[in-house]
């Protein structure tokens, strides 16, 4: 990772705030990982690594408040930085949001709808899975839980999601889970 952007998340103290059992520092660095390691873009992979930064729908600690989004968009780009404030601004109904064209997501700051296209809706999908991933061996409680949920993006997103990404979920499900896949209801 860059110096500037590491030099960022420090400046927002993401060392000393918790998230799953560890520091939030870690949590951003290992999605930027993972989505770097599946070959995403830059852009995404910055998206994933302030992915929180504004606190999310779940994750409530903001580090940088929203008045403050230029400084952000200075360092990791437009496109980016409206990924991570899609990310932290939403309901993060992601995979509800193919139901139907156009592509709506629902605003938490404001309560406005969003119009999203494909590119940014598959990107946020691609963040989330990285996003649930990376959380999955920190949170020994709510494995059930993330099971659920990974299969739920299998079933109803898989073509907005890298192939690396489907291989990352599929070899989670077929690791920890006790039930076959198709026998499971979500």
């Amino acid at each position: 990772m860059e110096k500037k952007l590491a030099d960022l998340l420090l400046s927002l103290h993401t060392d000393q705030k918790a998230h799953s059992f560890r520091s939030l520092h870690k949590h951003l660095e290992g999605t930027y990982n993972i989505l770097k390691e599946w070959g995403n873009n830059e852009a995404i992979c910055l998206a994933g690594l302030f992915h929180s930064i504004y606190g999310t729908n779940t994750f409530k600690n903001q580090s940088i408040e929203l008045s403050k989004r230029c400084e952000v968009r200075k360092v990791i780009g437009d496109k980016a930085e409206d990924l991570a404030f899609l990310f932290c601004t939403t309901n993060r109904k992601f995979i509800k949001a193919l139901e139907k064209r156009p592509f709506y997501l629902k605003s938490i700051v404001s309560e406005e709808i969003i119009e999203v296209n494909e590119e940014k809706l598959k990107a946020l999908i691609e963040i989330e899975a990285a996003n649930l991933l990376e959380q999955f061996p920190h949170l020994i409680f709510q494995k059930k839980r993330i099971i659920r949920k990974i299969k739920k993006m299998i079933t109803d997103a898989e073509q907005y999601l890298s192939k690396n990404a489907i291989q990352s979920l599929y070899t989670v499900v077929k690791k920890y889970d006790k039930f076959p896949f198709s026998l499971l209801k979500f």
